[in-house]
């Protein structure tokens, strides 16, 4: 199995602003998306920070992250693994209000975990 591993995508960098916006488009369009399809990944794992502020999402800069990042994992049917990071978390403390899982979570090929899990079959139990 072939993955993709993206991290810090910082959804609303700058302010939101228009610019990075604008780059971030022409880097999922022309790069990403393609090197996915091209090399047959369907699997992605994101690492955490998928939107720049921890304490408001932008209308603005939701449209975009979902024009330019969610709308093709749904269309193209890719798996979505999202780390909850600290930007994406409301409080400092703990993982119990996060945008990724507030936005995200309720749709099927996109999982977020925003605890950490440990296996107890990974220690030989």
């Amino acid at each position: 199995m072939k993955i993709a591993i993206i991290a810090d995508t910082h959804f609303g960098t700058r302010k939101n602003s228009s610019y990075f916006m604008e780059q971030q488009r022409k880097f999922y369009d022309d790069k990403f998306f393609p090197y996915l399809k091209e090399h047959n990944i369907t699997t992605i794992i994101h690492l955490g920070d998928f939107f720049d502020n921890r304490k408001t999402v932008n209308f603005g800069t939701l449209r975009h992250a979902k024009e330019c990042f969610i709308n093709p994992i749904v269309d193209n049917k890719y798996d979505l693994h999202m780390l909850v990071g600290n930007h994406d978390s409301f409080f400092k403390s703990n993982g119990d209000l996060t945008s990724t899982k507030l936005l995200f979570d309720d749709i099927p090929n996109i999982t977020v975990y925003d605890r950490a899990m440990a296996s107890t079959t990974m220690f030989g139990d």
